[in-house]
């Protein structure tokens, strides 16, 4: 009775349930089917249960349903079924569904096996609706696949519209520099007023112009997540140089006082990024001087935390500008804003410069704020980090015991001026007598003259009542020449103008405001007649240039063997030589090297490393091995800079060891430290050998080796007025340091942008070659074209080419193929950008070729008449040619060919012109050309 009212009890349980109940008997027969069941598959109990499972659901018959069925009653097994496994298990239906609607429900099923007393197995099988969770799961699907789309196509807005912003500044920079070039050339030469007025306005509009396109390409940058930052050893003083020339410009036209106050206890040697701080800090400087009309702008640098690793600086820029409001200062760091509209349309600007500055200084791991009153003034603060490349505190050492305490009088009537000159040069333990005009300063000088007279004077130019010459002049009469103290004049204007106005009055130098430390210290030790304890650094690079050339002076004539084999790396060098006065001749590899020692004698030898035929290292022990030659210096010239490098070429018996790219000064010094002064005016002239004439390999001397001219070859039928008379060169070019690669050719622009040609015609398959090279396991031949092609790069200015270039040798030297064959992709990319950027670099040089459209001159000179059957030969041809060049077609040179032999020397210049514009794929140039050329030689197509 018991077991009867539990089984009703359990019945009744299960008929209750919330989820569809169904139980099976050992032949797969019905015996329990609760309500839910009744309700979702539209079935009474009465009707199914003692009917077969296959009965009620014959379309079950085959399904994965009937197999865990299967399963469950013969052995026990669980099976778990969903809309995921198998699309609607059961035909069944929502319980509160309309009949008239056939939309069945989303259902999980649970199979279980129960064991029975006779220890055989009954099925219990659970349907769950899950309709609900399957359509929240499906919108939140589709939802995610929303975001996923709505996130790739804001990235790919965000790609186009930095892809865009970039693309348009480059486009817009090509002529801006063009303007501002031609503007620059055109104030160098004879101008009327009129014309001087109008062209200083340009050139100031069109600098402006590309100060925003500039922001432009930086923010586009930034957007697109391709800003990259340095982190390279640097001098802060230096980095404060560069602002100094760049802002007083500004601050000289407005009549404003521009200083620096750097703490003292703050080192100078930092690692990071010395070009981004720059900017930082121009941004900030120009942005006080555009909106301050009187007073002064004062940039101090503080130290905020210092370890023995890192240092995090306070740099603050204070202007006694307009000042501003909390409302205006609230988004003043947003892109395209500014402190109100009306400041645009009153002091212009794109309101990016502020934005950039301010993801600049998140990505030195500072922060950037504003503290302003209106009326009174801002202050620009941010912090940035930096690792420290010189644990040495003591930022300038002076180099005798006696200097220090040196009495110093400064007179300057701008009050934070002269305490920020004060604070400087006590930094370097002098004793400072600060006045505020020229009439106190006489008064001083007086009183200190018998008992503690003053060593040194600085004076500002510009002061009330008495300016700073006429200060210097009475200084003159009250002393003496032999009691004189040194007299410095400051002046926040230009340095030719201080000098004209000071001639003959006795000073011994000028300064220009702002006043960076290393320039203070190295003109105080001058003034003292110190000049070889001058500080160490890049500000006093031309002063030490003129000195070297004059030292080398004496070796004028002398003879230098350069092996290189390597056609730039050999004009760079012979070009630097030329410049010196020296007799160069040019090897090409270490057989060619002993062969022209064995012709003639030497005064020195560079020797590249990586030759084909014979090694600088193998050429070297020979000539080591002959008596003759053991005193010879020879020099390593060599892309290989490590310690190790330089140890093996002393190892086999050279001297030195100058690593590429060259520098003019390491060059020029070592020059004079092994050459010995001697009479070289008797030298024999370096000779060129004739392979005509001898079984010695061609050796070319300097006469042999001058370069070809950048222009296009002239001839006596016509004139080459195409030609310009020096190459154009813009201020800058994408992917090179322009300065760098200047300097290390003595400053020829000519040279650097024939140099840049060269490599992009003698390298643009480079990466195909190397590539090659790994296929066929040729890896010494790879390497020495990577070595070689690291030093000219370096020699250029590509900086991330030469980074890339330089890993990658390093990789091939090591026989790491790893890594060498996962830096090929990098390279290649590399390489390409800077093939293309030599590219576009030549179609404003093409373009200025055209230009030329005088009617005697040019093109229109070189008109030839022609026959008839020759014109109409030439006619077809120039169709054919044009129809070519429309599409693109590489076929035009073939065409080319045929006319250069159709017609005669007369027009090869504008037939060059062409073939040089095709190699560069400039088609719609050289279509130019050929229009003139037929329009000259009268034919028409």
């Amino acid at each position: 009775m018991n077991d009867t009212l539990d089984a009703d009890l359990f019945r009744k349980i299960l008929g209750k349930s919330s989820q569809g109940v169904i139980i099976l008997d050992q032949q797969s027969r019905i015996v329990f089917w609760n309500r839910w069941m009744e309700r979702a598959s539209r079935l009474a109990e009465a009707g199914v249960v003692g009917r077969e499972f296959t009965d009620v659901f014959p379309e079950l018959a085959h399904s994965r349903i009937m197999r865990g069925i299967q399963n469950a009653l013969s052995q026990g097994l669980p099976t778990t079924l969903s809309h995921k496994l198998t699309h609607r298990p059961f035909p069944i239906f929502p319980p509160a569904a309309n009949r008239n609607v056939d939309e069945r429900m989303s259902q999980l099923v649970l199979i279980n096996g129960v064991r029975a007393a006779d220890r055989t197995f009954c099925c219990f099988i659970q349907i769950q609706d899950i309709t609900d969770t399957v359509s929240r799961e499906q919108i939140l699907r589709e939802q995610t696949e929303e975001l996923r789309l709505a996130k790739e196509m804001a990235q790919s807005a965000s790609q186009a519209k930095g892809d865009f912003l970039a693309n348009m500044s480059h486009e817009i920079r090509t002529p801006m520099n063009a303007i501002i070039g031609m503007a620059h050339l055109a104030l160098q030469t004879e101008l009327n007023p009129r014309q001087l007025d109008y062209l200083n306005k340009i050139q100031s509009s069109a600098q402006s112009l590309l100060g925003i396109i500039n922001d432009i390409l930086d923010f586009s940058k930034i957007e697109a997540g391709m800003l990259k930052m340095e982190q390279v050893p640097f001098h802060l003083d230096e980095v404060l140089h560069n602002v100094s020339n760049l802002v007083t410009i500004k601050t000289d036209e407005k009549g404003l006082e521009f200083c620096f106050h750097v703490a003292k206890n703050l080192p100078l040697g930092l690692v990071g990024d010395p070009l981004r701080l720059g900017q930082v800090l121009v941004n900030l400087a120009n942005n006080a001087v555009k909106f301050t009309r009187q007073g002064e702008v004062i940039l101090a640098v503080e130290l905020e935390t210092l370890t023995e690793e890192s240092i995090t600086i306070h740099f603050s820029v204070r202007d006694t500008g307009i000042g501003m409001t909390p409302e205006h200062i609230s988004g003043l760091f947003q892109p395209f804003t500014q402190a109100d509209s009306s400041t645009t349309r009153k002091y212009g600007g794109t309101g990016l410069g502020l934005s950039i500055c301010r993801h600049l200084v998140d990505r030195m791991g500072g922060r950037i704020w504003v503290e302003s009153i209106v009326g009174q003034g801002s202050t620009f603060h941010f912090t940035a980090c930096f690792g420290r490349a010189n644990r040495e505190r003591r930022r300038f050492r002076l180099p005798n015991d006696k200097y220090v305490g040196l009495r110093v009088l400064l007179a300057d009537d701008n009050a934070a001026s002269r305490e920020i000159l004060q604070h400087a040069l006590e930094s370097f333990s002098f004793k400072v007598t600060p006045v505020a005009s020229g009439v106190e300063a006489l008064v001083e000088l007086e009183k200190a003259r018998v008992n503690d007279p003053f060593d040194m004077v600085f004076i500002d130019w510009k002061m009330p009542e008495m300016d700073g010459i006429r200060t210097t002049e009475e200084i003159s009469r009250l002393f003496p020449e032999q009691k004189m103290p040194k007299v410095i004049m400051v002046t926040a204007y230009g340095r030719e103008e201080v000098l004209h106005a000071a001639k003959g009055v006795g000073l011994s130098s000028v300064l220009i405001k702002p006043v960076s430390l290393s320039l203070l210290f190295d003109t105080i030790l001058s003034a003292l007649g110190e000049e070889e304890h001058r500080s160490n650094n890049l500000l006093s690079a031309r002063q030490n240039d003129h000195q070297t050339m004059q030292q080398l002076s004496h070796l004028r004539g002398a003879k230098v063997l350069l092996v290189e084999d390597n056609e730039i790396n050999q004009q760079v060098a012979r070009e630097l030589l030329d410049k010196a006065g020296f007799q160069v001749r040019i090897a090409q590899n270490g057989f060619q090297s002993l062969a022209a020692l064995a012709e003639e004698s030497f005064d020195l030898v560079f020797m590249d490393i990586q030759m084909p035929e014979m090694d600088g290292y193998e050429a070297t022990r020979r000539i080591r091995n002959n008596p003759a030659w053991t005193a010879l210096p020879i020099i390593a010239m060599t892309a290989n800079a490590m310690a190790s490098d330089r140890e093996k070429c002393l190892a086999v018996g050279m001297n030195e060891h100058i690593s590429k790219p060259i520098d003019p000064r390491h060059l020029y010094n070592t020059l004079f430290r092994w050459i010995k002064p001697r009479d070289f005016s008797a030298a024999e002239p370096a000779t060129s050998t004739s392979p005509t004439t001898s079984s010695t390999p061609t050796i070319t001397s300097s006469a042999a080796t001058t370069p070809k001219s950048t222009s296009l070859p002239a001839n006596e039928s016509c004139p080459a007025t195409l030609v310009p008379d020096s190459v154009w060169l813009p201020a800058s070019i994408p992917g090179f340091d322009l300065h760098a690669g200047l300097q290390r050719l003595g400053g020829n622009q000519q040279l650097y942008h024939k140099l840049l040609q060269d490599f992009r015609h003698s390298y643009r398959d480079a990466a195909e070659k190397i590539r090659a090279g790994f296929a066929s396991k040729n890896l010494k031949d790879t390497q020495r074209l990577v070595h070689t092609l690291k030093g000219v790069v370096g020699t250029l200015g590509s900086q991330d080419l030469y980074e890339i270039t330089r890993n990658l040798d390093a990789a091939l030297k090591n026989a790491n193929m790893a890594d060498a064959e996962a830096l090929l992709d990098p390279f290649q990319q590399a390489l390409q950008s800077v093939i293309q950027t030599l590219a576009d670099l030549e179609v404003p040089h093409h373009a200025s070729l055209l230009s030329h459209e005088s009617s005697n001159e040019g093109i229109d000179a070189c008109s030839e008449k022609l026959d008839q059957n020759t014109r109409d030969h030439v006619s077809l041809l120039c169709h054919q040619l044009a129809s070519l060049l429309d599409r693109g077609d590489a076929d035009a040179a073939n065409i080319l060919e045929q006319l250069k032999k159709s017609l005669s020397m007369t027009n090869s210049q504008e037939l060059t012109i062409m073939e040089s514009c095709m190699a560069d794929y400039e088609f719609d140039v050289a279509r130019d050309v050929l229009v003139k050329l037929a329009r000259n030689l009268g034919v028409s197509f």
